[in-house]
């Protein structure tokens, strides 16, 4: 990587990447690789152009054949004149194209996955179903409050609303705390929600207060009910608007460069800031998104298409019981010194 980089500070014609030495994947080349994310499987990367006078990549490295094992990005160029980075052949069966060649680099190989649109290659958020029947009597509006624990806002509000539920499985949502919906996110550089202190709030530590979090892996056992809340359920739409990502030094992606980030004292209010590495000018960037995109609280997961939440980190996980109309129970919270609270849930209609 350090060879890479190298390539990236000496090389400033390359398309896709700026003199500051970082490798932004641009619109052009995610749209190259949208178009040939039908090359087949796993292939193997291009091979390395001599270092050379000028470098220029077109496309993106991808696979061909029907099955996994397509050729990834080839080069060419003698005596390292020229290295051209260009797109392998379309297949039939396998996933998305690999990385843009750039630099005298060969393309990286395709992905093994098949081309999803925005979330090609990202991990996959699970789709409960909802069992059918109206005839259970959890279905409804509970509410209530954990005890000796409260939420960012002060408040201990819980309301469990269960949409379908049979013998076996329940589906629904959980809300927490009594803030109202945050509008839906529509700014791809301003944190989601607008104004959120990230010094002060760690997404995967604490719920968003007002957001039904879908409730996920629903059973029901005799009287017994469980079910989980992905906590960063809440900024998967907002991941998703991010349509410009940025490979890191370990070869992963993100929705901010890899430049080092400088974030303010919390609650000061001060601006945060990436330094350029190439001129050592500071670069101010919206805190909340440096939180969102960054390694320290890492809410969103990219790859070279675009961005979708983290479905894996940070859960709320309720385990009680049901008699009646009431519901006792224990949540289960991700929380720093307070992971396990008593709840306590009435059913209001």
């Amino acid at each position: 990587m350090a060879d890479l980089h190298g390539l990236i500070g000496a090389w400033c014609l390359v398309l896709l990447c700026g003199c500051d030495g970082r490798l932004m994947i641009s619109e052009d080349a995610r749209d190259a690789a949208s178009s040939d994310a039908n090359a087949g499987g796993l292939g193997g990367g291009g091979g390395s152009g001599g270092a050379g006078a000028s470098a220029t990549s077109s496309g993106a490295g991808g696979g061909s054949g029907t099955s996994g094992g397509g050729a990834g990005g080839v080069t060419s160029g003698t005596g390292g004149n020229d290295a051209d980075a260009s797109a392998g052949s379309s297949g039939t069966a396998g996933g998305s194209a690999g990385r843009a060649g750039f630099g005298g680099v060969g393309g990286s190989a395709g992905s093994s996955l098949r081309d999803g649109g925005a979330e090609a290659g990202l991990p996959p958020w699970p789709n409960p179903v909802c069992p059918a029947g109206s005839g259970s009597p959890l279905l409804g509006t509970w509410v209530g409050y954990v005890e000796n624990y409260k939420f960012a806002s002060g408040s201990d509000a819980v309301r469990v609303t269960i949409l379908g539920a049979d013998d076996a499985t329940l589906c629904g949502t959980i809300t927490f705390g009594t803030n109202a919906l945050p509008p839906p996110p529509q700014d791809a550089d301003v944190g989601y929600p607008v104004g959120m202190d990230f010094g002060l709030t760690v997404p995967a530590l604490s719920p968003l207060e007002g957001f039904p979090h879908t409730l996920q892996s629903g059973s029901i056992a005799g009287k017994r009910g469980k079910f989980e809340a992905i906590l960063y359920e809440p900024w998967k739409a907002w991941c998703a608007l991010q349509h410009t990502t940025y490979l890191w030094y370990d070869d992963t992606f993100s929705c901010v460069s890899d430049w080092l980030a400088i974030y303010p004292p919390a609650g000061s209010g001060m601006p945060c800031a990436q330094t350029n590495p190439g001129t050592n000018e500071s670069v101010p960037i919206d805190c909340g998104k440096l939180s969102l995109c960054g390694r320290s609280k890492a809410v969103c997961a990219c790859d070279l298409i675009g961005c979708t939440a983290q479905p894996k980190n940070g859960s709320a996980v309720f385990d009680g019981q049901f008699i009646g109309g009431e519901a006792t129970g224990t949540i289960k919270l991700p929380s720093i010194g307070m992971p396990l609270v008593n709840v306590y849930l009435q059913k209001s209609e």
